[in-house]
Parts: C-alpha cells; sequence; structure tokens
C-alpha cells in the first residue's frame, strides 16, 4: 500500500511540472508575439507649405495625432532630402520633440528621424 501512495505522489508532481512548463511556455509565446507600439514611430500628415509673411510663420505645417505643428526645413535632420520636389501632402512615421521656447511658443517642433509612409 505504501509504494502505492509514493507513485501517486511522484506521478502528481511530474504532472504538475509538465503542466507548469506548458504554462510557462504559453506565456512566453503570448508576449513574444504581442506587438509593442511604443516602439512604433508616431505618424503624420504634412499638410502644406506655410506662406504667410510674419516673423515666425512659414516652413510646412503637419498634422500629428490631430494637432498641426509647424516646423522649417532647418529643424529636420541634416541631409534629408525628403521634401525636395514633394507633393503634399504626405503621410510619414516622424520622432520629434516639441520647442515651446521659440516664438512665444507656437506650436514648432524640431524633427529627429522622419521616413515617407
Amino acid at each position: 500500500m505504501e509504494l502505492l501512495k509514493n507513485k501517486k505522489i511522484t506521478f502528481n508532481k511530474k504532472r504538475m511540472r509538465t503542466l507548469a512548463l506548458i504554462l510557462f511556455m504559453g506565456i512566453s509565446i503570448v508576449f513574444n508575439s504581442c506587438d509593442d507600439a511604443s516602439n512604433a514611430l508616431p505618424q503624420g500628415q504634412i499638410l502644406a507649405k506655410d506662406v504667410t509673411a510674419c516673423p515666425c510663420c512659414g516652413g510646412y505645417l503637419i498634422a500629428i495625432n490631430k494637432f498641426t505643428y509647424r516646423f522649417f526645413e532647418a529643424d529636420l535632420p541634416a541631409g534629408t532630402t525628403l521634401l525636395d520636389g514633394a507633393v503634399l501632402p504626405m503621410d510619414v512615421e516622424l520622432k520629434y520633440e516639441v520647442q515651446n521656447d521659440i516664438c512665444n511658443g507656437i506650436d514648432r517642433i524640431a524633427i529627429q528621424q522622419i521616413t515617407k509612409k
């Protein structure tokens, strides 16, 4: 009788280890297959060139998350040729930083990375 009890305990431990391993592998697969949206670049649309004549006007207007910002060619990464002969509006993906300290806080951005979508 004692021998049967030990076999039952061993069987249950083995079964629990197998279940734990399957559960761990399942959780690992789920987390590895998730799309990490935090690595995705924000999307925007370059709307038009701003031809307004004022000291803080000009540049390009870009819509990002339902808000319109302004940027100048000088605010693009060096060597960017994206706007050369571009047809606007143009969908883009970009990494940017808001520049609140320029022209009394107009909604200007500096672009660190930009690609046509």
